[in-house]
């Protein structure tokens, strides 16, 4: 799992949306933001899975193409049926599963999709899933 740690959660009378250090806001779908209200302008950490993110070119049915980010691709391991994609964003180092018709090469910069219905939210002072306590 990604783990994004300079996270904080900022709550409007409309939305819920994670502040993320170098990258911007991510707009959290109102079917996970229950529960969330006692962390509203708390430090959290985001939790994305590899094959929660996607090329913005092959974003699945189903899957909001609206939280995209920009990353630089590092390195990239071709398995066949997929392909695995390391990018860098201001420090950090992700991991995502994309689509092997992906046209992304090391040293180019991608936007990349993530798939905020399954994002994992943890505690940043306890490290306790906040969507599982």
């Amino acid at each position: 799992m990604n783990f994004l740690i300079a996270v904080q959660l900022v709550c409007t009378d409309d939305e819920l949306v994670l502040d993320v250090s170098g990258i911007g806001t991510l707009s959290i779908p109102p079917s996970r933001t229950s529960g969330l209200e006692p962390y509203c302008g708390r430090r959290v950490i985001l939790g994305i899975r590899p094959e929660h993110m996607h090329d913005a070119s092959y974003v699945p049915p189903g899957v909001s193409p609206h939280c995209a980010v920009q990353a630089e691709v590092s390195v990239m391991e071709r398995m066949g049926s997929e392909v695995f994609v390391y990018l860098q964003r201001y420090g950090m180092e992700l991991v995502g599963r994309f689509d092997p018709r992906t046209a992304a090469l090391p040293g180019q910069w991608m936007t990349v999709v993530f798939d905020m219905e399954k994002l994992h939210l943890f505690d940043a002072e306890t490290g306790y899933n906040i969507f599982h306590r």
